[in-house]
């Protein structure tokens, strides 16, 4: 509420745009808890619009873009459970674009490799919950073909991770989301 104020008093500062759009993310995550979904999903688009105009102010803002990235799996993530999987996709993929370019222009980064690994799980996940609904409807050459893509998503995340974390042994953050991955591709 304070950043929403701030902003109303100095609409062109980025950084208190900056801080709505986080707030918004914010309060779709509390609204998510208390079972709000439409609450969720309107305060994450919110983020989404804030975070897309200071885009187009500075494209080249790395945390903007990250933050955008966040918003975009987040809205997929709502869209998912209340419209279903086709419409969540393209704000997966959106994401998962973002992600991709930071980690291509940050390739020594571990946080960016790590956003990286988070898109393109939410893509296997969403492959294989696609492969799981068609092969409910008796399509099992599709369903194959999209678990197919969802394991090889999963192998590219376990991969990334373990060599995440070969960097930092001592993480115990690092080995926990190695272990998370692996039980993704357990059968």
């Amino acid at each position: 509420e304070i950043n929403t104020e701030i902003a109303k008093v100095e609409p062109g500062n980025r950084e208190n745009r900056r801080g709505m759009a986080l707030d918004h993310i914010y309060l779709g995550d509390a609204s998510y808890a208390l079972r709000n979904r439409e609450a969720a999903l309107r305060h994450n688009r919110e983020a989404l619009d804030l975070l897309e105009e200071l885009l187009a102010e500075d494209e080249a803002s790395d945390e903007d873009r990250r933050l955008l990235a966040v918003a975009e799996l987040k809205v997929g993530d709502m869209v998912r459970k209340t419209v279903g999987l086709d419409d969540a996709e393209p704000h997966y993929a959106r994401s998962l674009e973002i992600r991709e370019a930071r980690a291509a222009e940050f390739p020594d980064d571990d946080e960016a490799l790590h956003d990286l690994t988070v898109g393109v799980t939410r893509m296997g996940d969403l492959f294989r919950r696609k492969g799981e609904a068609l092969q409910d409807l008796g399509d099992t050459d599709e369903a194959m073909a999209l678990f197919e893509q969802s394991r090889e998503r999963f192998e590219f995340v376990l991969q990334t991770r373990l060599a995440i974390a070969d960097r930092d042994p001592h993480s115990s953050r690092r080995r926990r989301d190695v272990m998370k991955t692996r039980l993704l591709l357990a059968p």
